[in-house]
C-alpha cells in the first residue's frame, strides 16, 4: 500500500509538472 501511495504521488506530482510545463509553454508562444 505504501510502495502504490508513493509511487502514485510521484507520478500525479510529475504529470502535474509537465501538464503545468506545456500551458506555461502554450501560454507564452
Amino acid at each position: 500500500m505504501s510502495r502504490s501511495a508513493r509511487l502514485r504521488l510521484k507520478s500525479s506530482r510529475m504529470t502535474t509538472r509537465m501538464t503545468a510545463t506545456c500551458s506555461a509553454s502554450a501560454g507564452m508562444v
